[in-house]
């Protein structure tokens, strides 16, 4: 049986956030068959698994995708031919996200040392999973909170950050809102400076008296998701609502979990004071219905405008409650709408009826 030529040098490009060993089956063939492996990726975990593998390994020089680190790799004494097709002289393991650029400079290299472009191939690792870039951010802000990163990083704390997620929240709504009054690809910034806050609260847990870290953030929002879609991640996913596309029957499963977690039983009970009243009046009436009081609410609401010397006179409080009920059974945010309504009026709204 006749052999197939392989080529001097193999290059693959590993992203940086991938996990380390993740590789096709085919990669790995041509690691194992390779007369050399030569590693410029900067976390070390592969090279352990490379030798585990049995892989050949090289000096890596400076690890970098140049061609002083090829020619120090590629002794042509020392390593034989390869006729293998899947095999290659050198697999060249590299740190690159964009596998064009790195075999640009591949290239480049391989000329230098008076190789022919056909002397070098080229094969991409597995993309990044979804989500990845996500570890990209967690390794920024380590870096920026380390000695040595950021100063004005390093002095932050929770309470000093909380101004900012308050501000951040506020420009995610605008966009949400008005999306015609910003650019293309706005809410994606936005969301993403909604990212960054989390990630720093997350960097400042791992310095916290007892640690946590972006990892139990993750597992706290993956274990409540799971737990409350039970007809999603159960055991019993068919059986665990009557009818799925009921998005009513939904919500009173969700509300019965959260209930038998021994969350807050009143109407107002973890809802955050400074939330705007009419968005507390919004949950009130919602967690009130969903528990089949809602009679109950209004009526003591009647009660309290007619005995408490507070609210005498002040009839415009419970005509707004009627608002809210009438909004909530539609699934309607009271203050979102006032809010989209305020934002159309503009600055028109402003101006004086007799002109400038």
């Amino acid at each position: 049986m006749s052999t197939v030529s392989a080529p001097r040098v193999l290059l693959v490009a590993v992203s940086p956030l991938g996990t380390p060993g993740l590789l096709g089956a085919s990669t790995w063939d041509a690691v194992r068959q390779a007369g050399g492996v030569l590693v410029s990726l900067r976390d070390p975990a592969w090279r352990d698994l490379l030798t585990e593998a049995g892989a050949t390994l090289l000096p890596a020089g400076d690890r970098s995708t140049d061609a002083d680190t090829l020619t120090a790799a590629l002794p042509e004494a020392d390593l034989p031919e390869v006729t293998r097709p899947v095999g290659a002289r050198i697999v060249w393991l590299v740190d690159a996200p964009d596998l064009d650029a790195a075999t640009e400079r591949a290239l480049t290299a391989v000329r230098r040392i008076g190789l022919e472009d056909t002397d070098l191939r080229t094969l991409p690792a597995p993309a990044d999973p979804p989500g990845a870039q996500l570890l990209r951010s967690v390794q920024i802000m380590d870096a920026l909170r380390s000695p040595g990163g950021d100063a004005w990083s390093a002095g932050q704390t929770h309470r000093s950050l909380a101004r900012y997620l308050l501000e951040e929240s506020h420009e995610v709504l605008d966009v949400i809102e008005q999306p015609a009054s910003h650019p293309a690809g706005a809410l994606t910034d936005e969301l993403g400076d909604i990212l960054f806050q989390i990630v720093f609260h997350a960097r400042l847990g791992q310095e916290a008296a007892e640690p946590w870290s972006v990892d139990d953030v993750a597992r706290s929002l993956n274990a409540k998701m799971e737990r409350r879609n039970p007809h999603v991640f159960g055991t019993a996913t068919d059986t665990a609502l009557e009818h799925r596309d009921d998005v009513e029957e939904i919500v009173a499963q969700w509300h019965g979990v959260k209930a038998a977690e021994g969350r807050p039983a009143g109407l107002l009970d973890g809802v955050p004071t400074r939330l705007p009243a009419l968005q507390r009046a919004a949950k009130a009436v919602h967690r009130a219905r969903s528990a089949g009081t809602l009679d109950a609410l209004l009526a003591t609401a009647d009660r309290a405008v007619e005995d408490d010397p507070a609210l005498a006179g002040r009839s415009v409080a419970r005509a707004l409650l009627d608002l809210v009920v009438e909004a909530e059974a539609r699934d309607e945010d009271p203050e979102s709408s006032l809010r989209t309504l305020l934002g159309r009026l503009g600055t028109d709204a402003t101006r004086s009826p007799q002109g400038d």
